[in-house]
């Protein structure tokens, strides 16, 4: 009875074996790709002998995704069912079937649908509640887009940690992290999405107002148009100059009476040395430092009067001069034998 029951077990692996390894190499894959697809086939069915599920499961992975074979396939489907890969064990075994179908390998497609019909009892769904979902929203599970078919019905994952993560145009992304244990449906309420906040406008950069452009001589409105040109003020303003020229006939006028008074006084010592109108050499001296003294005696004090004059007349003219009036000016002058004050202007 032993005997024959070890015989059993040793026709069923030996049937697992056929079903599982690949069919003869078709014509998608060059030779190259084939043989690195058959030894990294080989490598994973060793390793997942040897019970290394991690490693085997990705060996046997990258094999099917170069070459891809029902026979890879089921070896990939088979190592994820022994991780306790549920979900993708199950959809690996029901695309199987399918493509054993049409290249009609019936011992196959039984071999899949038998392991699919086993672990759909062992499933794990998830449901999201999304609410009204905005215009562009997308939806990953563990980065991986999932199709908008599926997000109102329960679909199937593995156990274990998943984040589902829901974004949309004007947005703020949503991560939402989902623990699935046991079997059945799980909901996920992931809720409505929250606008971003508008951006701030950037500040306009500040320009120089563009010049209006003038209008051509004798044109309708060409006087409302051009610009009116603001006539520039006159440094200190007329009233200024008023008191400069004011202030200047006033110092003529105080060196006129200085020079007068020295020249008085020089006269009267040369008195003393001119007895009889005979001036001796002193008194011939003190005689022209007298003139000297009084011709600039009278050129200050005729300065002085014209200064004053002048600037009293400024200042009475200040209140009602026109803007448009060119910026007098003011200089005073000493010579050899006159001073006074230049003024100049367009009045």
């Amino acid at each position: 009875m032993r005997r024959a029951s070890a015989l059993l077990a040793a026709a069923a692996s030996a049937a697992a074996v056929v079903l599982l390894s690949p069919a003869p190499a078709a014509a998608q894959a060059s030779d190259a790709v084939r043989a690195q697809a058959d030894a990294l086939f080989r490598e994973g069915q060793q390793l997942l002998a040897a019970g290394e599920l991690p490693a085997a499961c990705a060996k046997l992975e990258e094999s099917e995704r170069l070459d891809p074979k029902i026979g890879r396939l089921l070896n990939v489907a088979y190592c994820h069912e022994k991780q306790g890969r549920i979900a993708s064990a199950w959809h690996e075994y029901d695309q199987a079937a399918a493509m054993a179908i049409q290249a009609h390998q019936a011992e196959r497609e039984k071999f899949a649908r038998a392991h699919a019909a086993a672990l759909a009892k062992q499933l794990a769904f998830l449901r999201l509640g999304l609410g009204t979902p905005p215009e562009g929203t997308q939806v990953s599970i563990d980065d991986k887009p999932l199709a908008r078919d599926q997000w109102g019905i329960p679909f199937a994952v593995d156990p274990g940690q998943h984040t589902v993560t829901v974004q949309a145009p004007g947005y703020k992304t949503r991560t939402v992290p989902a623990t699935v244990t046991g079997t059945g449906e799980m909901r996920v309420e992931v809720g409505a999405l929250e606008k971003e906040a508008p951006a701030p406008a950037p500040a306009a950069p500040a320009t120089a107002p563009l010049p209006a452009a003038a209008a051509a001589p004798g044109a309708p409105g060409s006087e409302a148009a051009a610009p009116r040109a603001e006539a520039p003020a006159a440094s200190g303003g007329p009233r200024t100059l008023a008191y400069v020229v004011g202030g200047a006939g006033i110092v003529a006028l105080g060196v006129g009476v200085g020079f007068g008074a020295y020249a008085l006084s020089r006269k009267n010592d040369a008195d003393a040395h001119c007895p009889g109108r005979q001036c001796d050499a002193t008194g011939l001296s003190l005689v022209s430092e007298a003139k000297t003294a009084a011709t600039v005696s009278t050129i200050g004090l005729a300065a002085g009067v014209v200064g004053i004059g002048a600037g009293l007349w400024l200042l009475m003219r200040s209140s009602t001069s026109s803007p448009s009036a060119a910026p007098a000016s003011v200089a005073p002058f000493v010579g050899a034998d006159r001073a006074g004050v230049a003024l100049e202007g367009a009045w």
